[in-house]
């Protein structure tokens, strides 16, 4: 094994492990089912990649799945636009930095 070959894999376990790590805790600042009823919109964050996203942002499997979600809820859907290096303070509603 390489060097470089180690940072990637070093690189995909913290990204996983951060994911883990933060997902969980975001959804706690989630609005729950009552709420996203009440307000009659389901906002879905989403980054456009990998098709799970189209650049028009009106397919793509995260979409079409979320769109079916709302119209099973019976509530608008609303896609808001993120980007790799938003997404964590866009989920909690907080900016975060690394120090040290």
């Amino acid at each position: 094994m390489n060097k470089q070959s180690g940072r990637y894999r070093f690189k995909v376990f913290l990204a996983v492990f951060l994911f883990w790590v933060l997902v969980p805790q975001s959804l706690l600042f989630a609005g729950d089912l009552a709420e996203i009823k009440e307000s009659g919109k389901l906002r879905h964050l989403g980054i456009p990649y990998a098709h799970f996203v189209s650049g028009n942002h009106d397919s793509g499997l995260d979409i079409e799945m979320m769109k079916l979600f709302a119209a099973h809820l019976g509530v608008e859907y609303v896609f808001v636009e993120s980007n790799w290096s938003d997404i964590i303070a866009d989920l909690t509603g907080k900016k975060s930095s690394l120090k040290g």
